[in-house]
């Protein structure tokens, strides 16, 4: 798609750090495209809607905090990598020990987009905000500015993984 090679074209042919392949991290194929209004697929798409719809406040924050779309926002890397700064600084770590920390962190940023841009090169998916403008509000719009990154597997949600679990 004109997306995936807008963002990384190549990322998933890069050298990853610490894994041997993205192999071991393939996903099952998404849902099927499928715009019957009983369908799976427009059942999650619905609950994407009415989620977005009814946030609490809570929600609302929580997504803003995670917002890393948009001029003068950190990448989201580089969010990752301050909370980083933030732990090791809250748990005082001596400075090998926090050098050891932001570099782990930092190689599971980077194979995790490996793996995500491999999968993501393999299944394209549309994203959620021209069906629901086509098929449920035609004046719907996301809550954030999505990014310019395909959608399954998301980018967010995979390198959020690899940078918590390290």
């Amino acid at each position: 798609t004109d997306m995936a090679q807008n963002i990384e074209p190549t990322w998933s042919t890069l050298r990853p750090f610490l894994l041997e392949s993205a192999q071991p991290f393939a996903l099952p194929d998404p849902m099927p495209f499928d715009t019957n209004a009983n369908s799976a697929f427009m059942g999650i798409t619905r609950e994407v809607y009415n989620t977005s719809v009814n946030l609490t406040a809570d929600q609302r924050a929580i997504a803003e905090f995670w917002d890393v779309s948009g001029v003068g926002k950190p990448s989201l890397s580089a969010h990752w990598m301050h909370i980083s700064s933030n732990v090791c600084f809250q748990q005082k770590m001596p400075f090998n020990q926090a050098l050891r920390t932001h570099t782990a962190v930092a190689l599971g940023i980077a194979d995790a987009y490996y793996v995500c841009w491999e999968e993501n090169l393999r299944n394209t998916r549309v994203r959620p905000q021209p069906i629901i403008n086509r098929l449920i509000d035609p004046t719907w719009r996301p809550i954030l500015k999505g990014g310019t990154a395909l959608e399954y597997v998301s980018d967010h949600s995979v390198v959020s993984a690899a940078a918590a679990e390290v």
